[in-house]
């Protein structure tokens, strides 16, 4: 499966769950696309460069761009789970269950209103930086458009399944925020196209701050639940004016003429994007909104805290990826030799990290989530030591997702991911009205083990002279030994 897409529109408890694909992991991506655009293009490199000096400020502004998003991540992933802790503790495991239904549901029309037409405008711009402001105009229309379009499908959709009121109430909110989340994504894929991530870092990191202080305000002053989503929806908006004030004045000004041919050939070569991130976005949602409809909203929240410990430490697999996929697609265009040698090494490092995370989870769920949470979600704490080895599973397929990128493989990508996304769906529908919250663990744990497994296999199918062997055992031994 894909990670980053990951999940949802952030990891905080303000932002739309479970994303795949939240704000910085949308520019993560957007910046794995930037930085293979850079590494793989010759037209943006002054003639009189020479290989050295261009290899020097390549990764000069690969090291600066990673440290930057780095600094602004851990920020927001900081103050996202102290966020957290102070919300389950207020709102308790009825109205944890709510919000995250709401999250949910809305992340699983969101990305209507992306169609990945960020990740090709980084790539595409990043090149060419003289068509921003054409690629720019476009994409902000058509965002705008399609954002109103979701909004409407969506809160249609919820009526129709016959959502409770109280909490309709907060998914019409959560649908308010993403709307115009994804009405500034459409300025924000810039910011790595033009190697500017200092602004992306600034805008998650102040947003995260002011949303933690005045949402835990709210909180303690004893309002609730429709109070604290009313906040989110402020500052998405105060979020949206920012980032057009910063994209106008640091970066470009959108050249707003829609230019029709233009926007058809976008959507149709950004199809291969568009299919991975719709896919993770139903595959990492999918089983929340089952889960309540089935189980109900306590059961969805104990199910929901696990989670959230899990998306929270995806950060770390998540920066190690970014760091190593450039070293991918250079070694690519190389040679299969070099590629084999890039890939086993990413292999074996993301596997001791991973295993060392799995096994320290498994054994301490029980203290974990009385920490994160309260004793009020001690069910969360067995759902927590089986949810982990999905993270596990998932971290160690994404190497091999982007190494099929770094070939130009994204269809495999699509292939492989649809079908995960496919067994997820029939195992959650067969396993949760009976099993509830484990059987939606069970379920996420086989469809991404399917995934992984035939990622693997693809990959030793199309780097010549890979293979798997000698990889498992010294990062076995290593985490064993930790």
């Amino acid at each position: 499966m894909v990670a980053r897409s990951r999940f949802s529109e952030g990891d905080d408890i303000y932002s739309p769950a479970v994303s795949f694909e939240p704000p910085e992991c949308n520019l993560a991506s957007e910046n794995i696309e930037n930085l293979q655009g850079r590494l793989m293009s010759s037209e943006s490199t002054p003639k009189d460069e020479t290989p050295t000096t261009r290899n020097v400020n390549r990764f000069a502004d690969v090291t600066r761009n990673i440290s930057v998003l780095f600094v602004g991540t851990l920020v927001q992933k900081v103050t996202g789970a102290i966020a957290f802790m102070i919300f389950v503790r207020y709102i308790g495991e009825v109205g944890t269950g709510k919000y995250a239904m709401a999250n949910s549901f809305t992340a699983l029309f969101a990305m209507g209103a992306d169609l990945g037409l960020g990740l090709f405008a980084v790539r595409a711009v990043s090149k060419d930086q003289s068509t921003a402001a054409k690629y720019l105009g476009n994409i902000v229309i058509m965002r705008l458009a399609l954002a109103a379009i979701v909004l409407v499908i969506t809160g249609i959709s919820a009526v129709v399944i016959g959502t409770p009121r109280d909490t309709l109430v907060i998914l019409l909110l959560v649908a308010a925020s993403t709307f115009l989340v994804q009405i500034g994504n459409g300025f924000r894929w810039t910011f790595p196209a033009f190697q500017k991530m200092q602004y992306e870092a600034v805008i998650i990191s102040a947003e995260s701050l002011l949303m933690l202080g005045v949402g835990s305000l709210v909180l303690v002053m004893g309002y609730g639940l429709v109070e604290f989503t009313l906040v989110r929806v402020i500052f998405s908006f105060l979020t949206l004016i920012f980032t057009i004030w910063l994209t106008v004045t640091r970066i470009t000004r959108p050249l707003l003429q829609l230019d029709l041919k233009f926007c058809k050939d976008l959507i149709l070569k950004t199809r291969p994007f568009m299919l991975i991130m719709i896919f993770g976005q139903v595959y990492f949602n999918l089983d929340i909104v089952l889960l309540n409809y089935f189980k109900g909203d306590i059961e969805t929240s104990w199910y929901n805290v696990a989670f959230r410990y899990v998306f929270m430490l995806q950060m770390i697999p998540m920066l190690f990826n970014q760091t190593t996929f450039p070293a991918m697609v250079d070694a690519a265009a190389d040679s299969a030799e070099a590629l084999t040698r890039v890939a086993k090494r990413t292999y074996r490092f993301m596997i001791i990290i991973v295993l060392g995370i799995g096994v320290m989870t498994t054994v301490y769920a029980l203290p974990i989530v009385r920490y994160i949470a309260s004793s009020e979600f001690d069910e969360s704490a067995p759902i927590l030591s089986l949810l982990i080895w999905m993270q596990v599973i998932l971290a160690i397929t994404t190497v091999s997702n982007n190494l099929a990128m770094a070939c130009n493989r994204e269809r495999t990508v699509v292939k492989v991911t649809g079908v995960g996304l496919l067994i997820n769906l029939i195992l959650n529908l067969a396993l949760i009205p009976e099993w509830g919250a484990m059987g939606a663990v069970w379920a996420a744990i086989v469809a991404t083990g399917i995934a992984g497994i035939w990622m693997m296999k693809e990959v030793q199918q199309f780097i010549e002279g890979f293979s798997f062997q000698g990889i498992w055992l010294r990062p076995i031994l290593a985490s064993a030994g930790a």
